[in-house]
């Protein structure tokens, strides 16, 4: 008896100091149910949300504005610069020797073709012309006498010519004096203006020494120089416009004088030569401008707004529309002109093109049309 109660009491015991690992075990497992439960719970909204979220996306879509392709004029041109020249610029030089007596013409003055403008002390000149004409008129007295004694044949062949031949050379001695004379009045050899006065009153002068630098700048030359890539294209240009740099808004008109056939020095480059009407003055020797050189008109090109394209490497993309899907195309460009760009390839006049909105879209991304132009 006293065994089995000291059994009892040993199973009690053991019961009792394993109970709570026992109570342990159940809220752990209890906790771990309530943790798997909540999870799930947790899963399945996250697995809602999505499919919510997934399906609003689907049915959404991105607002865009299309531009639908027409054939229109592109030109194709190449802004170059130039250099102003004047048409003419001649230094005027004395061609006698002798002291300035009078400047008629100051540095700023126009002058005509023939007006003069410088005078050298001409005495000694008006002396040799008359000791000139003396002489011619003394020969030719000689030579008409001796003709009719010729014509009669009271002298021979080589006497009158020996009579002849000095008068002939008094007449040459005359025309050379005179030529002298005219020449002390230094004359402009074309109209135009006094760009500079190299020349002071009284100096002395020889003939070649430099007097004024004259300018005709009515009209003037601009150069502009063709890179040898698009020489082929502007060979036919007949004219171009010209504009200042200091004032783009002015326009004046240039027309080819020539276009170089070689190179110029130094450059892979070509001069071709504009003259450019300067009647207003606006244009002065030296000037730096801007010249827009045509290379070539596509009068039914197909035109996309340059900002409808984008860069992709090395290729260009563009979206259209189709039936409210934005497709994403490889585009081909050529000209540009402005905010146009020619398309070479890749669309046609039925495409409606992406031009706003289209840097977000992918490729199948439902889009609305909320703008169409024409």
């Amino acid at each position: 008896m006293n065994g089995k109660s000291s059994n009892s009491r040993k199973l009690k015991s053991a019961i009792y100091s394993s109970l709570p690992f026992v109570l342990m075990l159940a809220v752990l497992a209890i906790g771990v149910l309530f943790f798997v439960g909540g999870t799930r719970s947790k899963m399945a909204k996250m697995e809602e949300q999505k499919a919510s979220e997934l399906e609003h996306a689907v049915l959404e879509r991105t607002n865009v504005e299309v531009v639908n392709l027409k054939p229109g004029k592109i030109v194709d041109s190449i802004v170059l610069p130039g250099i102003v020249e004047p048409w003419e610029n001649v230094v005027i030089k004395a061609e006698v020797t002798g002291r300035i007596t009078e400047i008629l013409k100051d540095e700023g003055d126009a002058v005509k073709k023939g007006e003069v403008i410088a005078r050298i002390d001409n005495r000694d000149y008006i002396s040799a012309v008359k000791e000139a004409k003396a002489n011619v008129d003394r020969r030719d007295s000689d030579l008409e006498r001796n003709e009719s004694l010729f014509k009669k044949k009271v002298i021979s062949q080589s006497t009158y010519d020996s009579i002849l031949a000095p008068a002939q050379e008094a007449e040459a001695i005359l025309e050379k004096a005179k030529l002298q004379l005219e020449r002390t009045d230094i004359k402009a050899s074309f109209d135009g203006v006094i760009n500079k006065r190299y020349i002071q009153l009284g100096a002395l002068v020889a003939p070649g020494t430099a007097i004024a630098d004259i300018l005709d700048t009515d009209k003037v030359r601009v150069n502009i120089f063709i890179p040898e890539d698009d020489i082929l294209k502007v060979q036919d240009l007949e004219e171009a416009d010209i504009t200042l740099t200091q004032n783009r808004d002015k326009v004046i008109k240039g027309k080819k004088v020539f276009l170089s056939e070689k190179p110029a020095d130094g450059a892979q480059a070509y001069k071709l030569q504009m003259v450019v009407d300067n009647s207003e003055k606006m244009l002065r020797a030296g000037m730096f401008v801007e010249s827009k050189i045509i290379r070539g008109v596509i009068n039914n090109a197909l035109l996309l707004p340059i900002y409808a394209v984008i860069p992709f490497g090395d290729q260009k993309l563009c979206y259209v529309e189709e039936d409210g899907v934005a497709r994403m195309r490889k585009i081909v460009t050529g000209i540009i002109s402005g905010d146009q760009v020619e398309i070479v390839s890749g669309l046609t006049t039925s495409d409606n093109v992406i031009i706003k909105g289209q840097r977000q879209l992918e490729d199948g991304e439902l889009v609305k049309v909320v703008k169409s132009y024409n």
